[in-house]
């Protein structure tokens, strides 16, 4: 679409800067993969690198650093005027932030030779599993069987009618065992926890109406909604149960769960190893929700349901489970898969939470905190300033909102010397592109914003563009050219003279 963002009058100098084309490597992206987060866990660490030259490029260097510490480097081959994607996979030492950048080594561009990112790996993963010891009994001693490893894995039960603010608030993930007996101040808060960024589990009740989850529950929530339980009625000679058909065992819950295994049985999580089989329980009823079409299902029964789904909820993610963690519906909970999976599908929640925001120069970035208002905040930008902010308060959480995003690099939301978030900032791609744009392109740019050819003059060098801007105004000095055509004609009529003399004087000899 056209724009006229100038007037009809305007005038438009081009000015070339330079012969040479620059020779420029750049750093279009970094992006770590989703992840399950645990110290001294390696992680993978995307690179895209762009080749803006033309010129096929042998042996580019590309490093890692991890809080000021090269961890990783690797040579790459870059073919001109594309992009490469390189892989890192790094660790990180100790608990907490993390800051971490790529880096290119140099060229005749440096701004775009760098770019940042930063995650968080937290001490301790807090769960909070809310129900009766009838429906929660299994699940607290599922996750159990994590504490005290790297993961920081705790658990802290809680029944529905003592769930409070106070609980969410102070937990990173929440095992729901049932949704019965919930008011709906207790289902907004638990609303406001997981699109605030938060995780949760759940698991339907083995006495679950699907009327009565649909209008307290899924309504308040935002979650799918509960279309019916499907009890698969057994017939002479079949099975009165369904079983797992497929999982998805690229899916960061099963990352590290299996070992490799040569004899084509459970194999280490790949899209390579999708279509391996799981041992899967003998599931004899299961809950069917209505799943949105961006919902990612991580495991599928023969019935064609989900067993296990991953459910988008504002700025956090929803796991479903299709059976309640009792032996009611299927012996899910007595088998080897129930521990690890239950304990990956915690972790991986809660890590869900420990990427950094990456935005653009001059951007505003809106953090959302949920520790509690002890004041007074502050912004360390990477030159080490301190920026003040004060948040807005919500019902869950506390809003910031920051503009001063001028300069590239990792930033700190602190309070009291202590981090509680972290974001970067990064150069748009599109900064890197130092190739000169053809004739026709500018000319399509010029149209488009309502600029005419008879406007535009090419100005060979930048020591012409004050001549070409007062030409353009006053117009172009004639005197010169008139004297040069008079010289030229002098010059014309001194060789038509020699030669008229020339042919006069053997005549008058002659006679």
């Amino acid at each position: 679409m056209n724009e006229k963002l100038f007037s009809p009058d305007i005038r438009l100098f081009m000015v070339s800067l330079g012969k040479r084309g620059l020779r420029n490597f750049a750093l279009e992206s970094v992006t770590i993969p989703s992840s399950i987060f645990e110290r001294r866990k390696p992680f993978t660490v995307q690179a895209r690198i762009g080749n803006y030259t033309g010129s096929d490029a042998q042996d580019r260097v590309v490093s890692v650093f991890l809080n000021g510490t090269r961890v990783s480097e690797r040579s790459i081959d870059v073919p001109k005027h594309t992009s490469v994607t390189v892989e890192f996979s790094v660790a990180a030492d100790s608990a907490g932030y993390v800051d971490g950048f790529v880096e290119l080594e140099h060229d005749d561009v440096e701004y775009d030779n760098k770019r940042y990112f930063a995650l968080r790996i937290p001490e301790q993963t807090r769960v909070l599993v809310v129900g009766t010891a009838e429906n929660t009994q299994l699940v607290k001693l599922a996750l159990a069987t994590g504490a005290g490893t790297n993961s920081g894995l705790s658990a802290e039960e809680v029944l529905p009618e003592r769930l409070n603010s106070v609980g969410i608030k102070r937990s990173d993930v929440i095992v729901l065992g049932t949704t019965q007996g919930l008011t709906m101040a207790q289902v907004s808060e638990l609303s406001a926890f997981v699109k605030s960024g938060g995780g949760m589990i759940l698991f339907p009740s083995s006495k679950v109406d699907p009327a009565s989850f649909n209008a307290q529950f899924a309504t308040g929530m935002g979650s799918p909604r509960l279309e019916g339980i499907d009890r698969p009625a057994g017939t002479a000679g079949s099975a009165s149960f369904v079983e797992f058909e497929r999982a998805d065992l690229s899916h960061p819950v099963f990352e590290g769960m299996f070992e490799s295994s040569k004899d084509g049985g459970i194999g280490q999580s790949s899209p390579a190893s999708s279509d391996m089989k799981l041992e899967s329980p003998r599931i004899r009823a299961s809950a069917r929700f209505a799943l949105t079409p961006q919902a990612n299902v991580i495991i599928t029964m023969t019935n064609g349901w989900a067993f296990l789904a991953e459910q988008g909820v504002g700025s956090g993610k929803l796991l479903l489970f299709a059976v309640p963690p009792t032996g009611e519906w299927s012996d899910f909970p007595t088998r080897g898969l129930f521990v690890p999976l239950l304990h990956r599908s915690a972790l991986y929640l809660a890590r869900q939470q420990s990427r950094a925001i990456d935005a653009l120069p001059g951007s505003e970035v809106i953090l959302r905190s949920s520790s509690a208002p002890s004041g007074p905040w502050e912004i360390r930008t990477p030159q080490d300033l301190s920026v003040p902010v004060t948040p807005s308060v919500q019902l869950f959480q506390q809003l910031f909102r920051f503009e001063g995003t001028g300069e590239p690099g990792i930033y700190s939301l602190a309070t009291r010397g202590s981090t509680v978030q972290k974001f970067v900032i990064n150069l748009d791609a599109r900064e890197s592109q130092t190739l000169k744009a053809s004739s026709q392109q500018v000319k399509s740019l010029l149209e488009r914003i309502g600029i005419q050819d008879a406007a535009v003059r090419s100005v060979d060098t930048p020591e012409n563009l004050k001549q070409g801007v007062l030409e353009s105004r006053f117009g172009v000095e004639l005197w010169k050219y008139f004297i040069t055509l008079a010289l030229l004609i002098a010059v014309i009529e001194l060789l038509v003279a020699r030669t008229w003399k020339r042919e006069v004087a053997p005549a008058a000899h002659h006679d």
